[in-house]
């Protein structure tokens, strides 16, 4: 997978006008490599299925089929456009055909969509997006991953996992105490460890420990901090359930 993120970047930076322009050669030079790679073969109906002529025209894109089930749409747009303002059209598609997910990308950025769920935001149907010149080749092979043909159907228990490492994180954050007085003998130990040749008072680094804490804690819940961050390279997670940028593992990197 490196080496085709590697590839489809040089494509970006020496036709990058082409792309801007063209939601065609999007799709057909910079997604479906890479939707290859995920074991979709765009050649075969049993894989893959253009989407049908519209009133507005021909769209490039087309839904993933898995044994003879519609699992999720794939949107290509133009590297000049936002996504989010594709986000309620994308939504709209796969509510209409009874899909629960559905994958927006303009080649260079990539997203996937919650279709169900009543009153949510556009940017709260992100499940996680990546940015293939932004983030690490690790997070993006991961969560691309979670598309695979080997790996699409589990989605859903991907999510549920995640939800439960959330709240699980949640409920920590307003009772920590037992949690930190864990953490805080480690802290001391690997101090210790690491400067033997320093006495520690063992209650005056475990009061340094929680004021770190503390202000740790607090700055999480101050506005505009820690919010459950989108799944990108410089972020890394989910919107309160999602694949956390240590999901899925369909097909071979």
């Amino acid at each position: 997978m490196n080496e085709l993120i590697n590839q489809t970047l040089g494509k970006l930076n020496r036709n990058r006008s082409l792309y801007k322009t063209s939601e065609f050669a999007v799709r057909d030079h910079l997604i479906n490599p890479i939707m290859t790679h995920l074991g979709w073969d765009i050649t075969d109906a049993d894989y893959v299925i253009p989407c049908p002529v519209s009133d507005e025209g021909s769209t490039p894109g087309y839904v993933l089929v898995k044994e003879g089930k519609t699992l999720s749409f794939v949107e290509p747009r133009s590297l000049s456009e936002d996504l989010q303002d594709h986000i309620p059209t994308l939504v709209l598609h796969c509510q209409r055909a009874g899909v629960e997910f559905g994958v927006l990308s303009n080649g260079l950025q990539w997203m996937l969509l919650k279709t169900f769920g009543t009153g949510l935001k556009p940017k709260e149907r992100i499940v996680w997006q990546v940015n293939l010149e932004r983030d690490s080749p690790m997070s993006i092979t991961k969560r691309l991953k979670s598309v695979a043909h080997q790996h699409i159907g589990k989605i859903e228990n991907l999510l549920e996992k995640e939800k439960v490492l959330h709240d699980a994180w949640e409920s920590y954050l307003k009772q920590p105490d037992e949690l930190n007085v864990k953490l805080a003998e480690v802290f001391i130990s690997k101090v210790a460890e690491q400067h033997p040749n320093i006495e520690f008072d063992g209650e005056d680094t475990r009061l340094f420990y929680r004021r770190k804490l503390k202000d740790l804690t607090y700055h999480r819940h101050l506005p505009g901090l820690g919010q459950p961050m989108e799944l990108s390279r410089s972020r890394g997670e989910l919107p309160g359930a999602g694949l956390n940028g240590e999901k899925g593992e369909p097909a071979n990197a």
